[in-house]
């Protein structure tokens, strides 16, 4: 996936069964930058680059609001 392809409110899984929810996305450089994301059935924010994170993701799951 890439990076610019990274929105805020969208759920991502990595192929493997993992969810990750993108909350805010700050200090774009380039097409690097950092992230928080939230886990499935977790409450906390955990910091991630953008790189990073594209790297991880595989695909969509589901949308804002839902």
């Amino acid at each position: 996936m890439s990076p610019s392809g990274v929105k805020e409110g969208q759920t991502y899984h990595n192929g493997k069964g993992e969810k990750r929810t993108v909350i805010l996305i700050g200090n774009r450089v380039g097409k690097d930058g950092e992230l928080y994301y939230k886990k499935e059935h977790d409450s906390g924010w955990y910091l991630m680059t953008l790189l990073g994170f594209a790297k991880w993701a595989k695909g969509e799951v589901s949308a804002l609001g839902e």
